[in-house]
C-alpha cells in the first residue's frame, strides 16, 4: 500500500474522530456553578472524569437527549410547553445567528459548511470541539421549510439512523485503524530494539575477541623471553660447571705444589742433620784423635814437620770456626725453617679448609644447577602445553573471527531488512528470528570458549610466576657465580704469583734464603689476602640467603593476599547472588501486580460498557416518557443517573491510578535493585589486583544488567517526540497475525483512550458556552446550534501532558491526541 493511501485512510480516520467529537458535544451536559465531587488532582497519563459528567444540576434543554427525539415526542400543541421550560438569560453580551439553511443530502455530513462567529470569544476551548458541532450540524438543523412555519417539530426530518450506523462503523474502523497502527509501531520498534542489542552483543564479543589477541600476544612474547632466559640460564649454568671444574683443577695444582714445598723443607732438613752430623764426627775425631801424642812422641824425630803441622793446626781452627759460624747459621736457617714449616701447615690448613668449604659450595652449585635443569625441562614441557593450548586457542579465535564475521554479515543484512520493515513485516520477523538463532547459537559458542579462556588466563598467570621464580633465581645464581669466578681468577692471579716466587725460592734457596723468606711472607700475605676475600664471598653468600629467605617471606604474604582477595571474591558472588535473589523478587510482585491491574482495568472496562448500557436504556426510557411527564423532569433524573454513573466510574479510575501508582513504585524498586546489581557488578569489575584478569563473565554480567534495565525502560513514558505522527503508517498486515488476547489488551487500552477523548471533550464543551441569547424566531422554531470562538492564549500546546496518552498493555508506546 503506498504513502497517499496511507495519508488517505490516516485523514479519513481523524475526520471520523472529529464527527464523534461533535457528536458527543451535541449530547454533552452544560456547565453550572455547583461544584463537582470529582477530585481536582488526577494523573496527566490517565483518563479523567470530567465536571459534566458529574455535574448534579439539570442540563439545557439543548444539550439534554437528542434533538431529533425531542421534536419526533413533542405534540402539535405544545408548543408553548417546552418553549416556556427554557431559561432566558438577561444582559447576554453575545447574541448567537443560526447558520444558514441546508437543503443538501445525508452526505453533506462529510463536507460542513462555514460557522457563523459569535460576538465574544470563550476561554479554555478544545479546537475539535467546534470543527464537530459545525460538521455535524448540518444534520440537527431542520430545513429551510420549516423556518417561517409555525409548525411543531416532528415537521422536519430526524436524523437518519442508518447514517448514524454507518457513521459508527466509520468510528470503529478509525478506531481498528488507529489500533493496528499502534500494533505495528510496536512490533517495528521492539524488533529494532532487538536488533540494536544482538549488534551491541556482536560488537562486545569483538572487543573481548581483540583483548583476546591481544592478550594471546602478549602471554607469546613472554613465553619468547621466558625461553630465552633459560636458554641464557642454561649456558650459564654450563659456565658455571666449567668453572667449578677449573677451580677444582687449580685447587688440585695447589695441592701439588704444597706438596713439592714440603718435599723441599725436608730436604733441606736433611741437609742441615747431615752438616750438623758431619760437625759432631769431626769434634768426635778431634777429641779422639792420638797424633797429637804421636806427634809429641815423634817430635824429635819430626822437627821438620813442627811448623807444617801448626800451620795445619792454625787452617783447622780456621776450619773450624768457619763450621761453627755456618753450624750457627744452619741451626738460625733450621729455625727459620721449621717456622716456616708451621707457617706452612697452618697455611696447607687453612687452604684445605678452604677447598673443602669449595667443594660443599661446588656440590650445593651442582644441586642448584641440577635443580635449575629439573625445573627447565619442567617450564619446557609446560612452554610446550601452553604453546599446544595457544595454538588450539587460536584456532578456536579464529573460527570464532570467522563466526563473528558471519554474524555481522548477517546483522548487517538484518538492518538492511530492518529499514525496509514498514513494508515487509513478516520478513522482518523472520529475519529476526534468525538472529535469534545465530545470537543464541553465538552466545553458546561463547560460553564454550569461555572457560578455555579462563584456563589459558590460569595458566598464563601460573607461568608467569614459575618465569618470576626463575628470574629471581638466576639472579641469585649470576651473582654467585661472578663472587666465586671473581674468587677463582683472584686465587688463581695469587697462586702464579705464588708459583713464580717458589720457582724463584727453589732456585735461589741455596744463595738467597732471605729473599725465599721474604718470598714466603708475601706468600702469606697473599694466602690472608684469599682468606679474608674468602670471608667477604661467604657473607655475600649469607646475604644471598637472606635475600632469598626475605623473597619467600614476600611470595607468601601475597598468596595470603591472594586468598584474602579469593575471599573476597566469593563475599562479593554471594551478594551478587542475593541482590539477583531480590531482584527476581521484585519481578515476580511487579508481574503480579500487573496481573491484578489488567484485572482491575477489564472490571473498568465492564463497569464503563454497563454504563454506556444503562446510560442508553435511561435515554430510551426517557425519550418514552417524553410525551405526558415534562422534559425538565426527565433531564433531572438523567443527569442524576448520569452523575451517580459517573461517581462509580470516578471511584473506579481511581482505584485503577492508586494501582497503577503502585505499579511505578514496583517498578522504581526494580531499577534500584538493577542499579545496586549494576553497581555491584562494577565494583567487582574495578578491584585493583586478582590472581585472573577480568573476565568476560562480568561483561557478560553487565551486558546482561544493561539489557534489563533499557527493557525496564523502554516500559515507561519517554519524550514526547517518539509518537508524533503514529497514523501515517499502516497495520493492517501486522493487526491480523495478533493473538486474542492481545486484540482485547489493545481494546481496553483504546477504550481507555476513548474514554479519556470523550471526558476532554465534554469538559471543553461544558466550558465553552458561556453565554446564550435566543433571537426573537426562536420562540416559534427549534433552537439550532450554537457556534462559538477559541480564545488563542487558551489553546493548549503541541506535545504537553493532556495530548499524552500511555498505553500499559503496550511496550514504550505513546498515542498523542
Amino acid at each position: 500500500m503506498s504513502e497517499d493511501d496511507r495519508a488517505a485512510k490516516a485523514a479519513r480516520a481523524r475526520a471520523l474522530l472529529n464527527k464523534k467529537k461533535g457528536k458527543k458535544a451535541a449530547g454533552g451536559p452544560a456547565r453550572t456553578d455547583t461544584a463537582s465531587p470529582t477530585p481536582s488532582s488526577a494523573r496527566a497519563a490517565s483518563p479523567a472524569i470530567s465536571e459534566g459528567l458529574v455535574s448534579p444540576t439539570p442540563p439545557s434543554a439543548a444539550k439534554g437527549a437528542d434533538v431529533g427525539d425531542l421534536f419526533a415526542s413533542a405534540p402539535s400543541g405544545g408548543t408553548d410547553d417546552w418553549l416556556s421550560g427554557l431559561s432566558r438569560e438577561e444582559g447576554s453580551p453575545s447574541i448567537l445567528s443560526p447558520p444558514p439553511p441546508q437543503t443538501s443530502t445525508p452526505a453533506s455530513a462529510r463536507s460542513p459548511p462555514p460557522a457563523a462567529s459569535a460576538a465574544s470569544p470563550t476561554p479554555n476551548v478544545h479546537a475539535p470541539a467546534p470543527r464537530s458541532a459545525q460538521s455535524i450540524a448540518p444534520l440537527l438543523s431542520p430545513p429551510a421549510s420549516a423556518v417561517p412555519s409555525p409548525q411543531p417539530p416532528s415537521a422536519g426530518p430526524p436524523v437518519d439512523s442508518v447514517e448514524l450506523d454507518a457513521l459508527r462503523a466509520q468510528v470503529q474502523s478509525g478506531q481498528q485503524t488507529i489500533s493496528l497502527l499502534v500494533a505495528e509501531k510496536s512490533s517495528l520498534s521492539a524488533a529494532l530494539d532487538k536488533l540494536n542489542g544482538a549488534q551491541n552483543q556482536a560488537d562486545e564479543t569483538l572487543q573481548l575477541l581483540e583483548q583476546e589477541r591481544k592478550a594471546s600476544q602478549e602471554l607469546r612474547s613472554r613465553v619468547a623471553a621466558a625461553e630465552k632466559e633459560a636458554s641464557d640460564g642454561a649456558a650459564k649454568s654450563k659456565e658455571l660447571v666449567a668453572r667449578a671444574s677449573a677451580l677444582e683443577d687449580k685447587c688440585k695444582e695447589q695441592e701439588r705444589e704444597l706438596q713439592l714445598t714440603k718435599g723441599a723443607v725436608e730436604d733441606h732438613k736433611t741437609e742441615a742433620e747431615e752438616a750438623s752430623r758431619r760437625v759432631r764426627e769431626l769434634e768426635d775425631q778431634i777429641q779422639s784423635d792420638d797424633r797429637a801424642e804421636r806427634a809429641e812422641a815423634a817430635l824429635q824425630n819430626i822437627q821438620d814437620r813442627a811448623t807444617e803441622l801448626e800451620l795445619q793446626l792454625s787452617k783447622l781452627k780456621q776450619i773450624h770456626s768457619t763450621l761453627k759460624a755456618e753450624r750457627d747459621s744452619l741451626d738460625e736457617k733450621l729455625a727459620a725453617v721449621t717456622e716456616s714449616e708451621s707457617s706452612w701447615r697452618a697455611r696447607h690448613a687453612a687452604v684445605s679448609n678452604q677447598h673443602a668449604q669449595l667443594t660443599k659450595d661446588i656440590t650445593a652449585v651442582q644441586a642448584e644447577r641440577d635443580t635449575h635443569a629439573n625445573k627447565i625441562s619442567s617450564l619446557e614441557t609446560e612452554l610446550s602445553n601452553t604453546k599446544e593450548a595457544l595454538s588450539k586457542s587460536q584456532a578456536e579465535v579464529s573460527r570464532l573471527t570467522n563466526e563473528h564475521i558471519a554474524s555481522m554479515r548477517s546483522l548487517q543484512t538484518a538492518q538492511t531488512e530492518a529499514r525496509a520493515a514498514s513494508r515487509r513485516a513478516d520478513e522482518a520477523e523472520r529475519t529476526q528470528a534468525e538472529l535469534q538463532a545465530e545470537s543464541s547459537r553465538l552466545l553458546a559458542a561463547l560460553e564454550e570458549v569461555r572457560p578455555r579462556v579462563v584456563e589459558l588466563q590460569d595458566a598464563r598467570m601460573a607461568l608467569t610466576e614459575k618465569v618470576n621464580a626463575l628470574e629471581a633465581r638466576v639472579r641469585e645464581r649470576d651473582a654467585a657465580i661472578a663472587t666465586l669466578e671473581a674468587d677463582a681468577h683472584e686465587a688463581q692471579a695469587r697462586a702464579e704469583a705464588a708459583e713464580e716466587q717458589l720457582h724463584e725460592a727453589q732456585a735461589i734457596q741455596e744463595r738467597e734464603r732471605a729473599q725465599a723468606q721474604d718470598a714466603a711472607d708475601e706468600l702469606q700475605r697473599g694466602y690472608a689476602e684469599l682468606q679474608t676475600e674468602l670471608e667477604e664471598a661467604r657473607l655475600a653468600v649469607r646475604d644471598l640467603e637472606v635475600e632469598r629467605a626475605t623473597n619467600r617471606q614476600l611470595v607468601a604474604r601475597q598468596t595470603a593476599e591472594i586468598e584474602s582477595w579469593s575471599s573476597e571474591r566469593s563475599a562479593l558472588r554471594e551478594e551478587l547472588a542475593a541482590v539477583r535473589h531480590e531482584a527476581d523478587e521484585a519481578k515476580l510482585a511487579h508481574s503480579e501486580q500487573e496481573e491484578f491491574l489488567e484485572r482491575a482495568r477489564t472490571e473498568a472496562e465492564s463497569l464503563r460498557t454497563e454504563l454506556e448500557a444503562r446510560t442508553e436504556e435511561l435515554a430510551a426510557a426517557v425519550a418514552e416518557r417524553s410525551g405526558p411527564m415534562s422534559p425538565g423532569l426527565g433531564e433531572e433524573l438523567l443527569s442524576s443517573v448520569r452523575a451517580q454513573h459517573g461517581l462509580e466510574l470516578s471511584a473506579a479510575q481511581s482505584q485503577i491510578r492508586a494501582l497503577q501508582t503502585q505499579l511505578f513504585e514496583a517498578d522504581a524498586r526494580v531499577h534500584s535493585l538493577q542499579r545496586q546489581l549494576a553497581a555491584a557488578e562494577d565494583a567487582r569489575g574495578k578491584r585493583p589486583f586478582s590472581p585472573d584478569p577480568s573476565r568476560p563473565a562480568s561483561r557478560a554480567a553487565r551486558t546482561s544488567s544493561d539489557e534489563l534495565r533499557r527493557t525496564s525502560l523502554s516500559r515507561r513514558v519517554s519524550g514526547g517526540a517518539g509518537g508524533a505522527a503514529p497514523l501515517q503508517q499502516n497495520a493492517f498486515s501486522a493487526g491480523l497475525n495478533l493473538s486474542p488476547e492481545t486484540r482485547h489488551k489493545r481494546k481496553v487500552s483504546l477504550g481507555m483512550l476513548k474514554a479519556r477523548i470523550d471526558s476532554e471533550v465534554a469538559a471543553a464543551v461544558a466550558s465553552g458556552v458561556t453565554s446564550r441569547a435566543v433571537s426573537p424566531g426562536m420562540h416559534a422554531h427549534p433552537p439550532a446550534l450554537e457556534t462559538v470562538k477559541e480564545d488563542g492564549a487558551g489553546k493548549p500546546q503541541f506535545l504537553d501532558e493532556s495530548h499524552i496518552f500511555w498505553c500499559s498493555s503496550c511496550r514504550g508506546e505513546l498515542v498523542i491526541l
